[in-house]
């Protein structure tokens, strides 16, 4: 015979939660202490509008609050895109290519584009 659905299964079927944790992972910003300590995530709604950019126009600011701040790195025009970059801005080309492919599945352009001597620069 076939088993009885729990209630869970019918409050939330397995699906639906695997798809609900993705985008916890891909949304979620880390708060770090000064230290470097993780004490907890963020999960802003309005997070999850923006594209990476290794070179992004748009800073973000989570300055040890339950609130994070999304503030231009610079003069932006209208009608152009806004972009965050998606890990530490320090990081070297070879570190990002790893976080970028595990965590989003994806390559960055930039360091691609670059030479081998490069890695690490923004």
């Amino acid at each position: 015979g076939v088993a009885p659905l729990s209630t869970l299964d019918v409050l939330l079927p397995l699906s639906r939660y695997s798809q609900l944790l993705g985008a916890c992972q891909l949304n979620a910003f880390e708060l770090r202490l000064r230290h470097g300590a993780v004490v907890s995530c963020l999960l802003p709604a309005s997070a999850s509008f923006f594209n990476h950019s290794c070179e992004p126009n748009v800073l973000i600011d989570v300055a040890q609050t339950t609130r994070v701040a999304f503030i231009a790195a610079n003069d932006v025009d209208e009608g152009d895109e806004l972009c965050i970059s998606y890990c530490e801005l320090g990081l070297a080309c070879d570190e990002r290519q790893h976080l970028f492919q595990y965590k989003y599945g994806f390559a960055c352009e930039l360091c691609d584009a670059k030479p081998a001597t490069q890695a690490g620069q923004v």
